[in-house]
């Protein structure tokens, strides 16, 4: 996919290399960041990674003509998710309480009789 990606391609990308460990996710994902950035590939990456989009701007080398940024789903006011999207730094957030009352999973709803 990626030899065949030109600055016209738009590859999406959605939590490439989790199955791994955390910090080698992350150094592969670098290295992938870096190689579409040189190439000038338009990318949308999903991740969970908040680590890369707080390092974003060592992602950016004056020697790509790509540029990444970081997009984040805002939170609204009073903490609830408002499917907003805007440039910016990860909140911190990825939901997984939200996730584990939907499907019946925190430990109160497993303990329950």
């Amino acid at each position: 996919m990626y030899n065949d990606a030109t600055k016209n391609s738009l590859m999406l990308l959605n939590e490439t290399f989790s199955t791994t460990s955390f910090e080698e996710g992350y150094y592969i994902a670098v290295d992938a960041i870096k190689a579409i950035l040189n190439k000038k590939i338009r990318t949308i990456y999903n991740t969970h990674m908040h680590k890369l989009g707080y390092n974003v701007d060592e992602l950016n080398s004056p020697d790509y003509e790509g540029r990444a940024v970081s997009l984040v789903v805002k939170s609204s006011e009073e903490g609830k998710r408002s499917f907003k999207v805007v440039k910016m730094p990860p909140e911190g957030m990825s939901f997984a309480q939200d996730i584990a009352k939907k499907y019946g999973v925190t430990y109160e709803m497993l303990t329950e009789n």
